[in-house]
């Protein structure tokens, strides 16, 4: 029996150094490019600017309580002991580090050795939400993940010492983004029921709900009071067919081939391994995994002015289930083969973004170069040439929002809800404000000039973007002018073109 346990210890140490020896290798990207080529991640270091003094005269700062702060909080701080680019990308490395290190705090915590909790983490690593640049679930999941660990390595502790770290752990993850509180919230309900092994008192149950959800009431009175929220009470069920598609390019936003082939790979090693009894969920993990289905099933494209959450419950599955899943690999190929085709899907998403990251450093130099061309305090618009750029070109939509540090302009497509971000308009460009996050994407070329012909095309606030903004980025390889008489060409990149708007 010592030698088993010597030797589960050895493999143990072995999973975890090779966990953390990915990790490292995955953040070398991160460490490497001035700008990570991320979609979202531009519009929040434009932000950043903001936050830490950037002069503006068409956006104000108003911070206030609510969620989806972490990035607001963390990197204004940082700034102040380093550049707004260096501390946005330690925001960025802490929240790899948190997604890696909470799979394996959580495994470690259920099952006391490292099996998949490490593969698990990298694996989602670069997954579709964190590759779009969502730092703050980012950083929230991993937050989660080490909650969910911290509670069950103190169940058998004393209730005050649980319910202080359980109170502050639902601070932090509401304060990091509301989505991961549910989602922390809906595992340690998922993990509870599970324990429960006969019919329960309906006393026992409500003193477990109200242990859990104390923290959140306190938090939500704290709110009312100073009127504060987490976005418009707005949900959208639309788009329900992407819940087919999203397991499919879940694994890569950069290579659609390499995504199809990573969850390819991944699916079919879980499905032979299934088939003999490798890999098999625990009681827990079922409950999970089945909680986990249904929420995936369930939510809306959009809500709380949060969009995309369905996709997200994925990288959670990915982190999460992994600590109840229980191995039986036995021989030597049965442990050589899924761990050589894990670590060869690892390697090749992380290759694919650090490819894409390097090659976009081009695109950022130019964008920067075309910025003194904008008169201080002008407006800036910005359109796709075509939806065959949509895919190819995401790393780049939102580019143009530095031009609203950089040179005081108002960019449409820059995050600035109120509720949202801490950012917002000020009074004399209200009116082109958007209220509604999905609007923010950059429209198609032909949209916006179908717009100017009275078609409802676009949404509301770009309606006359032709007569009410100054300047227009075209993102997309150059081609010829869309609108001869109404756009001056004042810069060309690779993948750009800046026009001037004539009145």
């Amino acid at each position: 029996m010592g030698g088993i346990r010597r030797a589960a210890d050895g493999l143990s140490i072995a999973v975890a150094a090779l966990s953390l020896a990915g990790l490292a290798g995955a953040m070398i990207p991160t460490l490497v490019v001035p700008i990570p080529a991320m979609l979202d991640y531009l519009n929040h270091l434009a932000r950043m600017y903001l936050l830490t003094g950037a002069p503006s005269a068409t956006y104000a700062v108003h911070l206030r309580l609510c969620s989806d702060l972490a990035m607001d909080l963390v990197v204004p701080a940082l700034a102040r002991i380093v550049s707004v680019q260096i501390a946005a990308k330690v925001f960025l490395g802490a929240c790899e580090v948190l997604v890696v290190t909470g799979a394996m705090a959580l495994e470690w915590a259920v099952k006391r050795r490292q099996r998949l909790g490490g593969p698990g983490g990298l694996l989602v690593l670069f997954s579709l939400p964190f590759a779009w640049g969502q730092l703050n679930f980012m950083f929230g999941l991993g937050l989660a993940a080490w909650g969910v660990a911290l509670w069950i390595a103190l169940r058998g502790r004393r209730a005050g010492v649980r319910w202080a770290v359980h109170a502050a752990m639902v601070a932090a993850l509401f304060v990091s983004h509301f989505f991961d509180l549910g989602i922390y919230g809906l595992t340690l309900g998922l993990y509870e029921l599970s324990k429960l092994r006969e019919r329960p008192q309906p006393f026992a149950l409500a003193r477990l709900g109200g242990f859990m959800a104390s923290p959140l009431l306190l938090l939500a009175a704290v709110m009312a009071v100073a009127g504060d929220g987490v976005g418009q009470a707005v949900f959208h069920w639309d788009d329900f067919g992407l819940k087919l598609g999203w397991p499919l390019v879940f694994m890569n936003v950069y290579d659609p081939a390499l995504a199809l082939l990573s969850a390819g790979v991944v699916f079919l090693l879980v499905a032979v391994l299934v088939a003999t009894r490798k890999l098999t969920l625990t009681r827990t993990g079922a409950w999970i995994a089945a909680g986990y289905l249904a929420t995936y099933v369930l939510l809306p494209r959009m809500m709380f002015d949060s969009q995309y959450l369905d996709v997200r419950m994925l990288s959670a599955a990915g982190m999460i289930l992994p600590a109840f899943m229980a191995t039986r690999l036995g021989a030597i190929l049965w442990r050589a083969v899924p761990a050589a085709l894990v670590a060869g899907v690892i390697l090749a998403d992380n290759g694919s973004v650090a490819w894409a990251w390097v090659d976009r450093q081009t695109d950022y130099r130019q964008f920067e170069a075309s910025f003194p061309l904008l008169e201080r305090g002008s407006t800036v618009l910005t359109a796709m040439r075509g939806e065959a750029d949509r895919m190819s070109d995401e790393p780049l939509f939102y580019a143009p929002t530095l031009a609203a540090p950089a040179r005081g302009a108002f960019v449409f497509s820059l995050y600035s809800m109120r509720g949202m971000q801490p950012v917002e308009p000020r009074a004399a460009f209200q009116s082109l404000a958007v209220h509604d996050t999905h609007d923010y994407t950059p429209p198609t070329l032909s949209a916006l000039l179908a717009a100017t012909k009275g078609q409802p095309t676009v949404p509301a606030p770009l309606a006359h973007s032709l007569q009410t903004y100054r300047n227009l980025y075209v993102i997309g390889r150059p081609g010829p002018d869309p609108l001869p008489g109404r756009l001056t060409p004042l810069y060309a990149g690779r993948s750009f073109v800046l026009y001037r708007i004539r009145a």
